[in-house]
């Protein structure tokens, strides 16, 4: 099922422009050093055209990003790296797929379910 609408997902897609802006850390696992993207343009529209697929109504709030690195980090270490992370912002690029990946457990063990191609955008 979820497969299967990621792929009507894709198919309704084109490529998803992704512009990466700020660096940040934190003290959460998972983001402990971070790219964030801008949350416009084919991206927030990727987004509203997923929960429509999924079902997914609420509220939350949308913060894309790009997770370089996962764990409990020392403080001047991850500031070291976020400082380092800034250097490349702004940068732009196009997913080119939408992989769908079971997440459950710690991250070696997650598995890539699905990897769709996006298809390039008409003009």
């Amino acid at each position: 099922m979820r497969r299967s609408a990621a792929g009507r997902v894709a198919r309704a897609l084109g490529r998803v422009e992704i512009v990466l802006v700020s660096a940040s850390g934190d003290d959460r696992y998972f983001r402990a050093v971070a790219l964030e993207a801008d949350a416009s343009g084919s991206l927030l529209a990727a987004r509203r055209s997923a929960r429509r697929e999924f079902g997914v109504r609420g509220t939350d709030v949308f913060a894309p990003h790009l997770s370089l690195a996962y764990g409990r980090i020392p403080a001047g270490t991850r500031a070291s790296l976020v400082r380092g992370a800034a250097d490349v912002l702004p940068l732009r690029f196009s997913a080119a797929s939408l992989e769908v990946v079971r997440t459950e457990g710690p991250p070696r063990e997650w598995r890539l379910l699905s990897a769709i191609p996006l298809q390039p955008s008409r003009p």
